[in-house]
């Protein structure tokens, strides 16, 4: 179970990740709509990959959880638009979309903690890549693809430490966030 400290810390830096992964998908000049942001595969993203950072740190307490996603979503997207993303990614469950960006997003979430594999995955939803392409996920099957082969899997996470680096300064994350995943 998170302690408050740990909880804000959490949400500080999945507000960090989610945030880079949308500043460099932007257009020039920035956003000017939440359009891209709200479709039901952005949404879906950003669900999973609260969900798995959430599971990941054992933030188990429902009240929490749910708290934390409107206010990850509102925090990323606005008042208006986060309040109703948050709602329509509840009723989104049974979307094809939505769940895969969710499945994705969750393996992400937790590959970057475990193997501090950075994720990209709303950016590519962002450049309108299709999500098969992502790492982690065979989207036909659902099924976790990133440790099929482990000698390609442990090459890659090794090749990925640099990245991780610039991905961890760049996203601003804070020190207690840093010492949860090394600890």
């Amino acid at each position: 179970m998170a302690t408050e400290d740990q909880e804000q810390s959490i949400f500080e830096s999945i507000n960090h990740a989610l945030k880079l992964q949308i500043d460099l998908a932007a257009p020039d000049g920035g956003w000017q709509s939440t359009e891209k942001l709200t479709t039901s595969e952005s949404i879906g993203y950003i669900f999973g990959f609260v969900d798995g950072v959430q599971q990941a740190f054992k933030v188990n307490d429902m009240d929490t959880k749910m708290e934390m996603l409107a206010a990850v979503m509102i925090t990323l997207l606005g008042e208006q638009a986060g309040t109703a993303s948050a709602r329509k990614a509840l009723e989104m469950q049974t979307d094809q979309d939505f769940d895969l960006a969710r499945k994705v997003a969750g393996q992400q979430a937790v590959a970057f903690i475990r193997d501090k594999k950075p994720p990209m995955g709303l950016s590519h939803i962002l450049f309108g890549h299709p999500l098969d392409t992502v790492y982690g996920l065979n989207s036909d099957t659902g099924e976790n693809t990133s440790s099929s082969n482990n000698k390609d899997s442990s090459n890659n996470t090794k090749g990925c430490l640099g990245m991780l680096l610039l991905f961890l300064v760049l996203a601003g994350f804070s020190a207690k966030f840093i010492q949860l995943l090394i600890v």
